[in-house]
């Protein structure tokens, strides 16, 4: 197996859309808005991916990606090991369970939380909503409030404030405060 760097939009996005609850945060990456901020990955063979790895590159402290469903660690396993002189001296890592071994003799990991994601699987339960809300897509005015929830619910949180210019952020309001909020990414 070989380990490539990828620029194909298209081959990269096809892997990930094999998985894509798994794989959201990354297709996400594959949009102008991100692309020009990541680096590609992939463990092939005979033009088959078997594994991705992404670096992003977006903020002050890189993060690296790196998702697999169970049956496919061993191929992210050999990827991660094979890139680990490309790897920042300090990076946040968000991987699939049993893949922060593979860096840990060359890197101190400082914390191991779980990462959950949902998927919506009954897209018929979009429009339902009750009690005195307000949904609204987020703009700029809303920064502070967005900033308000994420500081009291997730202070540890990545948002990078451009992505509210994307016209793709949008939160559930009550009482004018941002209670809940989704957006691309």
């Amino acid at each position: 197996m070989n380990v490539i760097s990828l620029h194909n939009k298209s081959r990269i996005e096809k892997f990930l859309r094999t998985q894509n609850y798994l794989n959201i945060y990354s297709i996400g990456d594959l949009d102008k808005f991100f692309w020009n901020y990541t680096n590609w990955y992939a463990l092939e063979e005979n033009g088959k991916i078997y594994a991705i790895v992404l670096k992003y590159l977006g903020s002050a402290i890189p993060s690296i990606l790196a998702f697999c469903v169970a049956s496919e660690t061993k191929y992210t396993q050999t990827l991660l090991k094979s890139l680990l002189n490309v790897l920042p001296k300090k990076f946040y890592a968000h991987f699939s369970f049993g893949l922060a071994k593979v860096i840990s003799d060359e890197y101190t990991l400082l914390s191991s939380v779980p990462h959950l994601k949902m998927g919506l699987t009954q897209k018929e339960q979009l429009n339902v909503h009750t009690g005195d809300v307000e949904i609204k897509c987020l703009g700029t005015n809303d920064i502070n409030k967005l900033n308000t929830l994420y500081n009291k619910a997730y202070p540890h949180n990545w948002f990078d404030k451009r992505m509210i210019q994307t016209g793709q952020y949008y939160g559930i309001l009550k009482d004018n405060m941002v209670v809940s909020v989704a957006g691309i990414h």
